[in-house]
């Protein structure tokens, strides 16, 4: 990886910054403020970004130095899909401190870059979410944190920097930590993933095409044990009715495939990780049909629904697994933003 010339850009910044009096401070935090999860599995911290006194000051750069007990978390990377703004760096680059060289010793600076033509805007709260930061959980313990350091080295600090001014760095409240309880590794069970690759998972309620769903193996869940004649999927309020998998000639509406991976998270996040090197279920529901069965049609866009997935082993065992799915499509409005989306 080459040394970013933006790594370099912001040092200069940052190096002469100084605060204005008129600008409005921006503030950078950690959420969720407590999760759990188990050995193995992954663990999703938002970088959120609130604007204290001036909502829509524009910003050109954010520096985050984050730190973490590498014994208990690894860092994975980041997760820009439900960014609030599409930035046009995002990552861990590498910088003069070396803070970055090595990612798996507890501490990485997150460096993020404004578009030059339309800047972000840093909203009052609820804020912005900057990125999520992945982590896989690697031992278990009752508490671990990450944590936003101020900071570490000669040049790293954690700042926000504004656009007008760019010598003017906005930092403003960023003494937060997220902690996390890591359990022993559980017994892992299959999981649904509409949308394999995507977030959040669409359903758009006026497409005539197919709707991808993945029943998600693991080390203790064989997919192939599954009777794939007895799945069908409804909503989890028991709202509407239900749907199974299209059947072609070939084959009853499944295959086996490895195109998903697990998530640990709550309030439907999710991530667009593919493949875990564990096989999967994969199904395909026409789409049309299924948002009339489940009457995701009836729905406001953009809302959430929970759907649950049911089904059988071939020796009768039965269970079930959830995701969530937004609605697009709905709406005179949406219908035309969904043909732009091609969602």
């Amino acid at each position: 990886m080459e040394r970013s010339i933006f790594s370099c850009l912001v040092l200069v910044l940052g190096i002469a910054a100084t605060r204005s009096s008129h600008a409005g401070l921006v503030d950078l935090s950690l959420n969720p403020e407590s999760s759990k999860s188990s050995v193995g599995e992954l663990v999703l911290i938002k970088l959120s970004a609130i604007a204290q006194n001036d909502p829509g000051a524009a910003i050109a750069a954010v520096d985050a130095i984050l730190d973490w007990d590498p014994v208990y978390l690894e860092l994975v990377g980041v997760d820009d899909t439900n960014d609030a703004y599409p930035w046009l760096v995002s990552g861990f680059l590498l910088d003069p401190d070396g803070i970055n060289d090595d990612r798996f010793d507890g501490d990485a600076i997150y460096t993020a870059l404004s578009q030059t033509a339309t800047p972000a805007a840093i909203p009052d709260s609820p804020g912005w979410v900057l990125t999520t930061v992945v982590f896989r959980a690697l031992a278990p313990t009752n508490t671990t944190s990450v944590s936003l350091v101020g900071a570490l080295g000669k040049f790293g600090k954690t700042r926000v920097i504004d656009f007008s001014n760019p010598g003017v760095d906005l930092i403003g409240n960023h003494n937060f930590t997220a902690k996390v309880t890591i359990s022993e590794n559980r017994v892992p069970g299959p999981s649904l993933d509409v949308h394999p690759g995507s977030c959040p998972n669409p359903i758009n309620v006026r497409s005539r095409g197919s709707t991808p769903v993945a029943l998600v193996g693991s080390s203790n869940f064989d997919v192939s044990l599954v009777d794939t004649t007895s799945l069908w999927l409804e909503r989890r309020d028991e709202a509407g009715g239900a749907v199974v998998p299209k059947r072609t000639r070939r084959d009853d509406g499944a295959r086996i495939a490895d195109v998903a991976t697990p998530v640990n998270a709550d309030d439907c996040d999710c991530h667009k990780l593919l493949g875990d090197g564990i096989e999967d279920l994969q199904m395909f529901f026409a789409t049309k049909s299924t948002a009339s069965a489940l009457e995701l049609d009836q729905e406001e866009n953009r809302t959430n629904i929970e759907v649950v997935l049911r089904g059988s082993l071939y020796d009768g065992t039965p269970f079930e697994v959830s995701d969530c799915v937004t609605v697009v499509g709905a709406g005179k409005g949406a219908w035309k933003q969904s043909r732009k989306t091609g969602r």
